[in-house]
């Protein structure tokens, strides 16, 4: 309202990031990537990892010992059976496309 129209395609970014201010003088459009480029300058990028992120259904210990048997060569649905996660979550971990950040 305060600045005009808002293009499709282009976010509304917030120059201070304090998540209380309403100053519309700190708002600029810019892109998704403009604003994560944003975001990561701020340093504001780091996510909770791991059982850490409060989505998480998987523990840290369990995703080590997954790693390992995957190690040893077991098949996927050998370790689902053990530990009761899904085959998609054992195929990411077994991909590195999840918990990348444990050994």
């Amino acid at each position: 309202m305060f600045n005009g129209e808002i293009p499709i395609g282009v976010c509304v970014c917030h120059k201070c990031d304090n998540p209380g201010c309403v100053n519309p003088d700190h708002l600029f459009l810019g892109t998704h990537k403009e604003n994560m480029e944003d975001k990561i300058k701020k340093g504001r990028h780091n996510c909770a990892k791991g059982e850490k992120n409060g989505m998480s259904k998987l523990k840290n210990d369990d995703v080590v010992k997954i790693k390992e048997m995957i190690g040893l060569g077991l098949k996927n649905h050998e370790i689902v059976k053990k530990f009761g996660y899904s085959h998609l979550s054992v195929s990411r971990i077994r991909h590195n496309k999840i918990w990348k950040h444990l050994q």
